[in-house]
């Protein structure tokens, strides 16, 4: 829905071939941005250099699936080979990681796999969202209560520091400001 109204309305429809391919546009940062996080495991470890083989490894994967993607799907066959490509390198690093003592769990690669809703739609993928926000507030599998603690505590710090800036509102987001009742 917020494609549809930045292609549509934003630019005036002049980028509505993008629209198609954006939510594994997206797919495929959300996996560059998950291999930047994991490489850190390896840089503090002085072992920079296989994050960059991990990135090497990743290339033959998106030049190979681009030979057979691109020419049945075109620009979403392209996009679609950057995304797995992206996938096969936050993989190859978290087992280089794991290599080097990092302790992974189940919920590890299913947080890996949860960006994978996106090219299903909005609806999905906000569906994805709420239920693994609902396991990890209802059970230890992938927060723990300390984490639990000091998400709470964080967001009441916010909160108390916002306080003095969410006093005025502007009710339905048109009108005069008015004071907020408490």
């Amino acid at each position: 829905m917020l494609v549809e109204c930045a292609v549509g309305y934003g630019w005036g429809g002049k980028y509505a071939p993008a629209a198609a391919v954006l939510p594994g546009t997206l797919l495929g940062g959300i996996r560059l941005g998950m291999v930047g996080i994991a490489q850190t495991y390896l840089w503090c470890a002085e072992r920079a250099g296989r994050g960059c083989l991990a990135m090497i490894a990743g290339m033959p994967v998106v030049v190979a699936l681009s030979f057979v993607l691109i020419p049945r799907f075109g620009l979403a066959g392209a996009v679609g080979a950057a995304a797995l490509g992206a996938l096969a390198v936050v993989t190859v690093v978290l087992f280089m990681c794991r290599h080097l003592g990092l302790r992974t769990s189940k919920m590890t690669w299913l947080l890996v796999a949860l960006p994978a809703s996106l090219p299903a739609g909005g609806v999905y993928a906000t569906a994805v969202v709420l239920i693994t926000c609902w396991i990890a507030w209802r059970s230890e599998a992938l927060l723990t209560r300390q984490e639990k603690t000091w998400l709470v505590e964080t967001v009441g710090m916010w909160q108390a520091r916002l306080g003095s800036i969410g006093k005025f509102v502007r009710i339905g987001g048109f009108g005069p400001i008015r004071q907020a009742k408490h």
